[in-house]
């Protein structure tokens, strides 16, 4: 293994706290966890037509299709925030409100809405990739650099 001449860089671990909080990723994270589990939430029927969509000061906003669906979910409200609560103790969501889902364009039937992919701002893309640059496993290199380009919506 070649020695490290370069000992001014701090380590990876000793950052990622900062990072994560200064980006807003656990947050992310979190709403990305709820997401996968949402069937088990508010069963098959309703996730179809509803997604998390955002946390934010500790209220979970969802989006829903409709008004209808909306309301429908307005008594289960409650039930909702014990089952999310128990799923993601750390989350601290105390609230929950709804908001009609972003319009998905004609013809996609995947259920989710789309997001344009854009290219990297190459001073934010320089940044990140020598902030990646410090993380030795290549693999973990590489899945973060996935989950920076996803959650930035970036082309490959």
């Amino acid at each position: 293994m070649a020695t490290d001449t370069n000992h001014d860089l701090p380590e990876l671990s000793s950052g990622l706290q900062g990072l994560f909080l200064r980006n807003n990723w656990a947050s992310i994270w979190q709403t990305y966890t709820l997401g996968r589990k949402w069937e088990d939430v508010v069963g098959k029927n309703i996730a179809k037509k509803s997604e998390p969509a955002y946390i934010q000061k500790n209220t979970l906003w969802i989006y829903v299709e409709s008004s209808v669906l909306m309301q429908h979910m307005q008594p289960q409200k409650l039930t909702l925030l014990e089952k999310i609560n128990a799923m993601l103790p750390d989350a601290g969501i105390r609230d929950i409100r709804w908001a009609m889902q972003p319009a998905r364009p004609v013809g996609e039937t995947t259920g989710k809405a789309a997001t344009p992919l854009r290219r990297a701002d190459p001073e934010e893309k320089a940044a990140f990739e020598a902030m990646a640059s410090t993380v030795e496993d290549k693999k973990c290199r590489e899945a973060l650099t996935k989950l920076w380009r996803t959650f930035h919506h970036l082309q490959s």
